[in-house]
């Protein structure tokens, strides 16, 4: 388990916030060789966009081609839709990346401030 918080800055809608988010999060799992099996995103029209490509006209569907491409570099895995209510910790570390200059990364070890919400999820 590997997660990446980081703020991204400029005026995006949600959805194309999305893109850059999940196109951040693949470069940096490419980066660090972090062996992806599931990609998960609370914002079903990109994951749809997604699973759709080939008949998508989004004028989004660049942005989706990068995600495709990056998805590529990865054997066997996949972007799945999740509801925001199933991934708590991932909607917390959202919201901390808007208090955070930097990045928070973490890989295998949850850190203490995420392992509450993270249980939460599991339960």
């Amino acid at each position: 388990m590997a997660a990446l918080s980081k703020r991204v800055n400029g005026l995006l809608n949600a959805k194309n916030t999305e893109y850059v988010a999940i196109t951040y999060s693949l470069c940096w799992a490419q980066d660090v060789f972090v062996p992806l099996e599931v990609v998960e995103s609370d914002a079903l029209g990109v994951v749809q966009t997604y699973h759709n490509l080939c008949k998508s006209r989004s004028p989004s569907t660049g942005l989706m081609l990068d995600i495709s491409i990056l998805l590529s570099s990865f054997p066997r895995v996949f972007l799945n839709y999740i509801n925001r209510d199933t991934s708590k910790a991932a909607h917390y570390l959202t919201r901390g990346a808007l208090r955070i200059d930097n990045e928070l990364v973490w890989i295998e070890e949850v850190p203490k401030s995420v392992m509450s919400v993270a249980l939460q999820d599991l339960s």
